[in-house]
Parts: C-alpha cells; sequence; structure tokens
C-alpha cells in the first residue's frame, strides 16, 4: 500500500487510490456473484439500480475501515484524496467512470462527515508521488504538514454520534458497522 509515515507528527497518510482498488475489485466480484450484470445481453453494471450501490457502499466503507484498522502502529491515520481522483479501470468496461466517480466522491463526503475517519480532499494539483517527495523536503514539508494538521484539528473537534451513523447503515443495509466496529474505528483514531 502507497503510504507516507511522519512518525515525528505521529501521522500516517494513506493514497485513498490503492484502498478503492481492493473495493473496486472485491464489488465487481460481488456484482458478478449475485447476477447484478448480464454479460450476454448487456454487460453494462446499472449504477442506479439499489443493490449495486448497496455493494459499492459496502465495498467502499468496509475496505477504507478495514484498512485503517490494519495499520499496526500508534499513528493516526489520514487517508489521501488527490484532486483528480479517478477510479479505477477496472469498472471502466462496465458503466459511466463519470457517474462512478460521483458516487464514490459522495461515499467518501459522508464517510468524512459520518465516521472518525480523517479524509484530506487535495486542493492543490498534488499527486500522492508528488506529495511523499514534498514531505521530505524541508520547506514545501512544512507547507503540508500544515494542511493535514488542520485537517486533523478539524476532525478532532467533531464528534460523531452513532445515531447518524445507524440511519446510514439502516438506509443501505451496511450491518458490518455495528456499534462494536465503529468503537473499534473512534478509539484507534482518537486514542493516538
Amino acid at each position: 500500500m502507497n503510504k507516507v509515515t511522519l512518525t515525528e507528527h505521529n501521522l500516517v497518510l494513506i493514497n485513498i487510490n490503492d484502498i478503492l482498488a481492493i473495493a473496486e475489485h472485491n464489488c465487481l466480484n460481488e456484482i458478478y456473484d449475485y447476477n447484478l450484470i448480464d454479460f450476454e445481453n448487456d454487460p453494462k453494471i446499472n449504477l442506479k439500480s439499489i443493490n449495486v450501490r448497496r455493494l459499492i457502499y459496502h465495498n467502499v466503507i468496509y475496505t477504507l475501515c478495514e484498512e485503517v484498522l490494519k495499520i499496526n502502529n500508534k499513528s493516526k491515520t489520514i487517508l489521501f484524496v488527490p484532486p483528480n481522483f479517478n477510479c479505477s479501470s477496472q469498472f471502466k468496461n462496465f458503466c459511466d467512470i463519470e457517474n462512478l466517480n460521483g458516487i464514490i466522491h459522495k461515499i467518501l463526503n459522508q464517510i468524512k462527515n459520518k465516521l472518525p475517519i480523517p479524509i484530506f480532499f487535495s486542493k492543490e494539483a498534488l499527486d500522492f508521488g508528488n506529495l511523499k517527495d514534498k514531505c521530505f523536503r524541508a520547506g514545501e514539508k512544512q507547507e503540508v504538514l500544515f494542511l493535514l494538521l488542520h485537517e486533523l484539528q478539524l476532525f478532532q473537534n467533531k464528534s460523531y454520534s452513532f445515531e447518524a451513523i445507524k440511519k446510514f447503515t439502516t438506509k443501505y443495509k451496511l450491518t458490518f458497522l455495528s456499534t462494536n466496529y465503529f468503537d473499534k474505528l473512534k478509539t484507534k483514531q482518537l486514542l493516538y
């Protein structure tokens, strides 16, 4: 996984694209397993289908949460979303990528507002490779750190209630986001 560790500030920055590639792969497999695509007649995924949306929501949120929980250090984790964010090529033959990018962006915004996982949406024309380089150059490192620490400050000032998550999980039938799972995420992010 593509990540930058800033030990002196107790931060781990993870590229969202790597996590989403895993989620997309799992989602395509499940769409196929549940016969939500007809390869013979129309090999296109109907992104308006509630079942397809649920699978996308489930796989993106579950994969993001699991990757955050997997990190084995005592650092705060921030997910990095580049400004030119696009889904991987795994979906390109099966649906309208622009529409899918919109759905994924909506999911990421909902995660940022409902789950205790800080997400940094880069406004600069920075891809993750450039960000890695900047983090190891003195002057530019301070600029990047300021933005990241500001994002963390906003994150820490937010209060997360299980009520909002409960409504969200009920709407999309995301049964894995239980009180216990939510508490694990919250503890991991707020403890360090």
